[in-house]
């Protein structure tokens, strides 16, 4: 196998991805790290809630979303869910800043629709792609939603994602954020658009308290499983 520099020169000649480098790594709670990548310009520039795809060794790759862009679009945030036991979070947990890598800029599909109201369902694998969209959102509209996270990051999560009620994690995955959504999706409050991250079977059950409580379509409806029950984790 190539030493780090060539590989990173192989996979750079093949157009592979971008060439990138950890600035900086923050451990913003227990459970969750937030690392700065010093990245290669796009053409089309880097997005707060774009996918980026890592290498995390000879056959295995995990997607991810940026969580932030700096104002010269060559600095990302990626905040990375430590508290599973799965191939990325063990690659993460090994990172130093100064460390090379190869990201891959991926083509983020937009949600199908934004609307003025724009629900937001997730659980902690999601929270950074939620906190770069809800941003956006709140930009030209209004971000609601609920996070599930596990208790002891709840705190200082919650200061990521203004307007989405963050809340502790059951033991069950999804029955916090399907809990949240029963007690409210016959209140009121009418959404445009609704868009579901995380756990798999989670968002299916999501799904289907949202066609059967509220006056969303099925088009309104984007959804975008990232881990299963039964699969190798994040």
């Amino acid at each position: 196998m190539p030493s780090m520099p060539g590989l990173l020169a192989t996979l750079t000649e093949k157009s592979f991805g971008h060439r990138a480098s950890i600035a900086a790594i923050e451990q913003v709670s227990p459970n969750f790290r937030r690392v700065d990548l010093r990245v290669e310009p796009l053409k089309s520039g880097w997005k707060a809630g774009q996918d980026v795809q890592f290498r995390i060794d000879d056959k295995t790759f995990r997607h991810y979303s940026v969580m932030a862009v700096d104002d010269s679009g060559t600095t990302i945030s990626v905040l990375f869910h430590l508290g599973v036991d799965g191939p990325g979070s063990r690659w993460v947990a090994a990172r130093n800043a100064g460390d090379e890598m190869i990201v891959l800029g991926m083509n983020t599909p937009a949600p199908k629709r934004l609307g003025e109201e724009h629900l937001y369902l997730g659980d902690g694998s999601a929270v950074g792609t939620i906190h770069g969209l809800a941003a956006v959102q709140n930009s030209n509209g209004t971000a609601s939603g609920a996070v599930e996270v596990p208790a002891e990051d709840r705190d200082v999560l919650a200061g990521l994602l203004p307007g989405i009620d963050v809340l502790p994690a059951a033991s069950i995955p999804g029955d916090a954020v399907a809990d949240w959504l029963e007690g409210t999706a016959s209140t009121a409050v009418r959404y445009d658009a609704a868009s579901l991250f995380g756990h798999a079977q989670s968002i299916q059950r999501q799904r289907r308290i949202l066609l059967d409580r509220t006056e969303l379509s099925r088009k309104s409806i984007s959804t975008k499983p990232y881990w299963a029950t039964g699969k190798v984790g994040l």
